[in-house]
């Protein structure tokens, strides 16, 4: 199941998921979230994974759902996306996704609440502060 609610008034998106979504999953998540009234490509996100089972997803899938999000998904230059897998065994595809967004600036995070602190920072040079691991453009 994929879950998220815009908080407008802050700026940012909070994305829960949990159980084992397919790649389908992801795509129509993110078709619902674009569609959504509050939406804007200016908007924050964090993609909460922690408690996700991604068993159901394939290196294959993580490289078609970022095509997609690069894509169809609009992200404006300085928007935040923060990323927290449900372990660090899952990095590599995590890795492989924010490699496929370009110079999108997404990040990888230990836990929701470093997340969300890097988000509402303004400070991005902040980000060692927060332990959360920089990545910018292609790895």
């Amino acid at each position: 199941m994929i879950r998220y609610k815009i908080h407008a008034v802050t700026n940012y998106e909070f994305v829960k998921v949990v159980g084992a979504p397919d790649l389908e999953a992801y795509i129509e998540s993110a078709i619902e979230f674009i569609d959504d009234p509050d939406f804007f490509p200016g908007i924050h996100r964090i993609c909460d994974f922690s408690k996700a089972d991604l068993s159901a997803i394939s290196l294959s899938d993580v490289k078609k759902f970022a095509d997609f999000a690069r894509e169809h998904v609009p992200l404006a230059a300085g928007s935040k996306v923060a990323l927290v897998p449900p372990s660090t065994r899952f990095s590599g595809i995590f890795e492989s996704f924010i490699s496929r967004m370009g110079n999108a600036n997404v990040q990888l995070f230990a836990d929701q609440s470093s997340a969300m602190a890097w988000i509402i920072d303004p400070d991005i040079h902040s980000l060692e502060q927060h332990g959360g691991e920089r990545h910018s453009g292609l790895i």
